[in-house]
């Protein structure tokens, strides 16, 4: 298996993770089948989307990176249909935090911006500046 599909089956059982916990209160929530800019999980009682992201660097820098470009085009967290954005991250365990995509865009408007791979192009923002609650993933 090469990085891109072991990274996106890591990404998946992030996504499926957070939908089993979801379910649990809202039995209705799914998750989308391929890409759809909408959201990855919908919760239908809500009438919301969840965009999940999975931040593999964020162990070694201690900022999570969010995509506002690819391609020359914007994409990521300006594109998002989702009410919320989902990150899961390494720091001393694997976590993750939701955040509404608001909030989010305006931490975002903040960041520094780096060039990434694949012609993408993100915000970091050190982990410990957003203030959220952070989940253990077990």
């Amino acid at each position: 298996m090469n990085t891109f599909e072991r990274d996106k089956e890591r990404g998946e059982g992030f996504e499926y993770h957070l939908l089993n916990e979801i379910k649990k209160k809202y039995p209705n929530a799914y998750k989308i089948k391929g890409y759809e800019n909408r959201a990855d999980l919908i919760i239908p009682e809500l009438k919301i989307g969840i965009e999940c992201k999975l931040d593999l660097m964020c162990e070694k820098t201690g900022n999570l990176a969010i995509e506002y470009e690819h391609t020359g085009k914007p994409s990521g967290i300006w594109v998002t249909k989702s009410k919320y954005w989902a990150i899961a991250f390494n720091r001393g365990g694997w976590k993750y935090m939701v955040i509404p995509v608001e909030e989010l865009q305006f931490h975002c408007s903040l960041a520094k911006r780096v060039e990434g791979a694949e012609s993408s192009k993100l915000y970091l923002i050190p982990v410990n500046e957003l203030n959220y609650k952070v989940y253990k993933i077990v």
